[in-house]
């Protein structure tokens, strides 16, 4: 936008300068008028004429030029404006100054108040985890951590006034961490294991170590059970349970069978499903589900394994900011010897893992039996030696791995095959328990594998369909591994969710 200049009625005058005989002195004698300069600020020469000094600025804009004041460097005006500017500046620079110091000092706001925020989560995380027996042990190692799922809850506590060393553990579990090999194995311990506690305590079953001794009582006895040095520890309650599966948005698992048990809380149904919080809670909890099967407290374990082999590929499948998050949401709920930056360092070292092929899972071999008024379960020691052999070479505690025939559930897992994907095994045979064979040698190719029954019961060819088109090499290694089954296409007939499906028919052997 240029500048309007107005013009008059009557058009641009040409401005009356009044240039008299004593102007023409001053100006003679003025530094000024020796460069040559007219001076704009003296009115003398303007007394005939208000408007001829307004006049005179005005064409010297219209010329492109801006007429220059004559000031001495001396005189007082001078001197003013000299200040003025200086003060301007100096104003400026301490207007710079503060809002630098405004800006630093909000940062250092912020960095104060998340040192604190990390401070009280530490301090929550590591809260009673004092000298409780662990071995040192370098991260980037393989090393040996027990895991603890206790029976308590906020709401629990409350109704007792007690903490969570009152409680006896739900879960546990030794587990061994290969972080560089992104290979870790879920070892878990019956609760009902007969155990020697020493002193006025005797005999208990193992999961009185926690309500007896709290953690280091734990690792005494998990360590002197295994045989190998336990290197960290951690423990959570039913509420960090839930919150950290919530925050993570629900995991993806494979129910075995219909758990409608109150003393779980509540219901979950059978099949591939999406469970929130609570509702993976009910399963990782529920055995009495699994009373017409056998010992409940197996598939119970089994169940929590595959949860949280679920909740690692989830966890591990986020942004580094999610898992933060989801280690801020459970500080409340957890207690571990591992600093956040361990835990947040491990998981970007796990990064890449796969559950179906890296995460090993097995039970403690054992038998129950009845003595001293109570049900125990005692070990079958040479085969628990055998296998934690394995366990400490890296190996699969099992070799092959195994599904409970009558329900569908995965009891151990081996990881063995380079395969991935998703296969649904269904029994078109007829022939109990077929489908949970044919997926164990599923599973050991590498698959994702579940169990259920087929539309009908007289399939006499094993069928294997495929859905995308890159996945037909998979069906026909699962063919290979069957030794029977014809590999087709999906036209559109049969309606699945996994990337393959398995109809087995009476060709199976």
């Amino acid at each position: 936008m240029g500048i309007f200049n107005r013009k008059s009625a009557g058009g641009r005058k040409k401005p009356t300068t009044g240039f008299s005989e004593l102007n023409r002195r001053t100006y003679e004698a003025s530094p000024t008028g020796r460069t040559g300069q007219i001076d704009p600020t003296n009115t003398v020469g303007y007394a005939g004429n208000p408007n001829a000094k307004k006049q005179s600025r005005r064409r010297g804009a219209d010329l492109g030029f801006k007429p220059q004041e004559s000031l001495s460097d001396y005189s007082r005006r001078g001197q003013q404006q000299k200040y003025a500017a200086a003060r301007k500046a100096q104003d400026k620079k301490k207007r710079k100054k503060k809002i630098i110091i405004i800006v630093c000092s909000i940062l250092g706001a912020l960095v104060a108040a998340g040192a604190i925020a990390f401070g009280i989560i530490s301090c929550n995380l590591n809260a009673g985890m004092g000298n409780i027996g662990l071995t040192p042990t370098s991260l980037d190692k393989p090393f040996y951590m027990v895991l603890m799922g206790v029976d308590s809850s906020d709401v629990r506590k409350a109704e007792s006034g007690g903490d969570d060393s009152d409680y006896r553990s739900d879960s546990m579990i030794l587990a061994r961490v290969a972080a560089n090999e992104k290979k870790v194995t879920l070892m878990s311990i019956h609760r009902d294991i007969e155990m020697d506690m020493g002193g006025e305590y005797g005999v208990q079953k193992i999961n009185a170590s926690h309500s007896i001794g709290g953690p280091e009582l734990v690792i005494k006895n998990v360590s002197k059970l295994a045989g190998v040095p336990i290197n960290h520890y951690a423990e959570i309650n039913f509420d960090g349970f839930t919150a950290a599966v919530n925050d993570l948005g629900g995991v993806d698992v494979n129910v075995p069978i219909e758990i409608n048990d109150p003393e779980a809380g509540g219901y979950v149904p059978a099949g591939p499903q999406h469970l929130n919080g609570q509702e993976a809670l009910i399963l990782a909890r529920s055995r009495h589900a699994y009373d017409a099967y056998g010992d409940g407290d197996k598939f119970r374990a089994a169940n929590q394994r595959m949860l949280l082999s679920a909740i690692a590929q989830k966890a591990l499948d986020s942004d580094i900011m999610t898992i933060a998050q989801t280690v801020m949401d459970m500080s409340g709920y957890i207690k571990t010897d591992l600093a956040i930056n361990d835990m947040i360092g491990l998981a970007q070292l796990m990064k890449g893992l796969n559950p179906a092929k890296d995460v090993y899972t097995a039970m403690t071999p054992t038998q129950g039996v009845y003595k001293n008024g109570g049900w125990y379960e005692e070990l079958d020691e040479v085969e628990w030696k055998a296998m934690m052999k394995r366990m400490d070479a890296g190996l699969p505690p099992n070799e092959e791995p195994y599904i409970d025939p009558a329900t569908g559930t995965v009891m151990s897992t081996s990881g063995s095959g380079d395969w991935e994907g998703t296969v649904s095994v269904k029994n078109g045979s007829g022939v109990d328990g077929a489908a949970a064979s044919a997926s164990l040698k599923i599973i050991a190719l590498g698959f994702t594998a579940t169990t259920g029954n087929a539309d009908k019961d007289n399939y006499s060819k094993t069928l294997i369909i495929y859905k995308d088109d890159d996945k037909e090499d998979a069906a026909e290694a699962i063919a290979d591994k069957l030794g029977c089954g014809r590999v087709q296409q999906n036209d559109g007939d049969y309606d699945f969710d996994t990337d393959i499906l398995v109809i087995i028919g009476l060709d199976f052997e």
